[in-house]
């Protein structure tokens, strides 16, 4: 038999934080890094804080055995628990936990592929994992989100699918044959990471071998002989030969509720912070708000958020997590599958971007205000000269008219200076 252990994973924003309070009521109960001081052994100190400091962490007990039906096949799974992961900067995650055990590798592809496809839900195939595992979650978003949508789409914001992490072990016990029964390991990783029909590679919906070879040579983890990995956008699979049940519980309780669940936020706080970015840079501002954000009298939308994404990278984001080698080779293949460096550097773009803009409107509010300074140095030098000529030569003794005196001068100086800075313009470009 193979076990599958799977968690299907969705994200939020929220409006306003969760209460132990409210929540308890509901059955679901804090979950408490109780082993934190071991875990600092294996992990920085600072990543395991980020978890117990900024992090409201519950879960609710389902242990419910469900079926689903579909395509005239019966598919028996087992729900365990769902988990919310209140995180910083308004970002609510979620996760469904998930087991079976099947003989057919394309049982455990055909009930998850079907359960991650959230907007496709049918009534009569997923009512019994809508009101058995979503609809709970549906209830805490309704409490915490001001203008929540109706339908399930909404518990993802981005995206159509669930994330799925998921391990698939080979239990030896009840005889099962090994997996190098399958002739391209790859393949099967493939197919189980994106939860496709586990063939033989000769229908026409599997991966041509440029593109396979290519998947594996980029998101593959390939360490030890008993398991492999592989960190996919939607999906990070691990495919293990008779693990024990104490590595398959590491896996689970270190790799996903502590590296996936936190690349995970990043991935989707920095998406919807490049979705939100973009549409306020989309939007015209007047010249007068122009002007009042150049003076500091008003906080424009953007800075805002550019102040959001620095409190991110200084509260959430780690160099590195761990002090052993493993975790970092987890955490690197999940941050390169879900892309996250992408989105940081779109964001560096942007705010490089907006640093110029804003560079560029200070420049231009200093150049405006310098030649209206001088305007007014210049006309003020302008009557004194005038004045001291009428002193020394009276304008009405010479040119019968103070007045006509006054413009004369005026525009006499006036060309001198135009002739001038003619003279000096023409000399700089040469």
């Amino acid at each position: 038999m193979y076990e599958l252990t799977a968690f299907l994973c969705g994200h939020f924003h929220r409006d306003q934080d969760m209460t132990q309070e409210a929540l308890s009521r509901e059955q679901w109960n804090v979950v408490t890094l109780d082993d934190a001081t071991s875990l600092k052994r294996m992990f920085y100190a600072e990543f395991i804080d980020f978890f117990t400091d900024n992090c409201l962490i519950m879960n609710r007990r389902v242990d419910a055995d469900l079926q689903l039906s579909f395509r005239e096949n019966t598919y028996a799974y087992h729900v365990d628990e769902l988990a919310l992961y209140q995180m910083p900067l308004g970002m609510t995650l979620f996760s469904v936990s998930i087991r079976m055990k099947v003989a057919d590798l394309n049982d455990a592809t055909a009930v998850l592929s079907s359960l991650r496809m959230i907007d496709y839900y049918r009534e009569e195939v997923h009512r019994p994992f809508i009101d058995a595992a979503l609809m709970p979650v549906k209830k805490v978003y309704d409490s915490i989100v001001d203008s929540p949508g109706k339908d399930l789409p909404a518990l993802v914001e981005n995206g159509n699918k669930l994330k799925i992490f998921q391990v698939v072990n080979r239990d030896a016990s009840d005889g099962t044959p090994d997996l190098m029964k399958y002739e391209d390991m790859r393949l099967l990783l493939y197919q189980l990471g994106s939860v496709a029909k586990v063939t033989a590679g000769i229908d026409d919906y599997s991966p041509s071998e440029e593109y396979l070879q290519k998947v594996m040579d980029e998101s593959r983890i390939s360490i030890f002989r008993n398991w492999q990995a592989l960190a996919l956008t939607d999906t990070f699979t691990i495919l293990a030969d008779n693990a024990p049940a104490w590595l398959v519980e590491n896996w689970t309780r270190c790799y996903f509720s502590l590296i996936y669940i936190h690349s995970l936020f990043s991935k989707c706080y920095l998406f919807a912070l490049n979705k939100r970015l973009r549409s306020v840079m989309a939007v015209h501002r007047s010249a007068t708000t122009r002007f009042l954000t150049a003076m500091g009298t008003r906080v424009s939308e953007i800075y805002v958020l550019i102040r959001e994404f620095k409190q991110f990278d200084r509260q959430c984001r780690f160099h590195k997590i761990s002090y052993n080698f493993m975790p970092l080779e987890i955490a690197s293949a999940i941050d390169k599958g879900l892309c996250i460096s992408e989105e940081l550097e779109q964001l560096d773009n942007v705010i490089e971007r907006e640093k110029q803009r804003r560079d560029e409107a200070n420049d231009r509010l200093v150049n405006t205000l310098l030649f209206i300074l001088s305007a007014l140095t210049l006309g003020s030098a302008i009557w004194d000269f005038t004045s001291l000529m009428d002193q020394m030569f009276p304008y009405e003794a010479y040119l019968g008219s103070t007045i006509l005196g006054y413009r004369t001068v005026s525009l006499i100086v006036l060309l001198a200076l135009a002739f001038v800075l003619a003279k000096l313009f023409r000399r700089a470009e040469e």
